[in-house]
């Protein structure tokens, strides 16, 4: 009967632990806006050196692939957290004054 009562537990604890590693992978992230200047195309990704001098790469959907240039200047927001590389939320190009 004790063992019954321990397994029981565990099992609480490994579904408690589950759900909150999914709430964490799905829910907490970090969000990042800057301006930056595309500097590299890959096939799923785009590096971006931003104005403070931080380089990023991030994943881009392959439809919105097509529609970044190479040396363009654009305004960048994306996600990440630990579990995620940083994925792409919006992308404005500038225009040039």
């Amino acid at each position: 009967m004790r063992i019954r009562a321990t397994i029981s537990w565990l099992a609480v604890i490994v579904s408690v632990l589950i759900v909150s590693m999914l709430f964490y992978y799905f829910f907490a992230l970090s969000r990042v806006a800057a301006v930056g200047t595309v500097t590299k195309k890959m096939e799923d990704s785009i590096t971006v050196s931003f104005e403070d001098g931080v380089i990023q790469t991030i994943r881009v959907p392959s439809d919105m692939q097509h529609l970044v240039k190479e040396g363009g200047k654009y305004f960048v927001v994306y996600h990440q957290n630990v579990l995620r590389k940083p994925f792409i939320i919006k992308l404005d190009e500038l225009q040039k004054s």
